[in-house]
């Protein structure tokens, strides 16, 4: 389920707390047979949000699996969270 309405901090209750980051690619992954979306789908936690593109994704996951993603794969990945803002009416 996704819960892009929601930032982390006011997530209602009963919703985890996910946050949306863009996932971008360092360089080439070195084997052909793994894709980005592979490399993200690996670490639990992590859910694609299927805005992607060959060297670029967005995934909602906990601060924490973003975290695991980036520490398992930050050799060949760039991890940023998205960062949204409204425009301010007045």
């Amino acid at each position: 389920m996704v819960w892009q309405g929601y930032d982390v901090l006011s997530a209602p209750e009963g919703i985890p707390n996910m946050a949306v980051y863009v996932v971008a690619l360092r360089h080439k992954v070195p084997s052909k047979e793994i894709s980005l979306v592979d490399l993200v789908r690996s670490v639990p936690g992590v859910e694609t949000t299927g805005t992607t593109t060959d060297r670029r994704i967005c995934v909602e996951a906990s601060p924490q699996a973003a975290d695991e993603l980036q520490k398992q794969h930050g050799n060949m990945l760039i991890v940023e969270p998205e960062i949204m803002h409204s425009s301010m009416e007045g």
